[in-house]
């Protein structure tokens, strides 16, 4: 009986080589459709990140011009109660309200109406400039109307106005705009005229009851 000669070691060596460096018929095709659902893929993560970023740069856009256009609904209405303000200068309190009686009520309501609607869309980073303006602009309207005291409010009023124009402005990026310049002793003299009047109604209280008085005493005797 003949015995069947085995195979030696370095030719099983080149036949498992052979067999490795052989590649199924199959692989090539997955491969392929890996990278093209991986292209795929990563084709839809930028899409969807282009598309975030896109809505979100136009949703700051509508809102800035949302904020603008408010703003400057705001500014325009204070400006008419700086007008009437305006014409107590040259007048007393009496011929003031003469001439401004009917037109007071009008521009306050518009007023009201922008600063409630600038309110529902400014941002916080500008709550001091719009508060400061809001006030000082419906301080233009209240008594006295004594000529150094309304010039110090409408000197006040104007600084607002541009504070908050400049903060408008830097929303959009702008530079600012230069301050007016008012006098610096202008809130000690409106403390002294505010004083003044206080002393000047007080007399005038008493002087009525001294006139009343007599009247009074005349209809005891009678």
């Amino acid at each position: 009986m003949t015995s069947t000669p085995s195979p030696s070691p370095s030719h099983l060596i080149v036949e498992l080589a052979n067999q490795t460096s052989a590649a199924p018929w199959w692989g090539v095709p997955v491969v392929a459709g890996c990278f093209l659902l991986l292209g795929g893929f990563l084709s839809y993560l930028l899409t969807r990140a282009n598309d975030k970023t896109k809505f979100h740069r136009d949703r700051a856009e509508r809102q800035l011009k949302e904020i603008v256009e408010a703003g400057a609904s705001l500014l325009s209405a204070g400006d008419g109660l700086r007008e009437l303000a305006l014409l107590a200068l040259p007048r007393s309190t009496a011929q003031f309200l003469a001439v401004v009686s009917g037109k007071v009520k009008p521009a306050t309501d518009a007023f009201a109406l922008a600063t409630n609607a600038f309110r529902l869309v400014y941002p916080s980073s500008i709550k001091t400039e719009f508060d400061q303006y809001v006030l000082t602009t419906s301080v233009l309207l209240m008594p006295p109307y004594e000529k150094d005291g309304q010039i110090w409010a409408l000197g006040e009023q104007g600084k607002a106005h541009v504070r908050l124009v400049n903060a408008l402005r830097a929303l959009e990026g702008r530079e600012s705009i230069d301050e007016p310049q008012t006098n610096e002793n202008m809130l000690e003299d409106a403390h002294k005229i505010i004083g003044r009047l206080a002393d000047d109604l007080k007399e005038g209280a008493n002087h009525g009851r001294h006139s009343a008085n007599p009247d009074d005493t005349m209809s005891t005797r009678s």
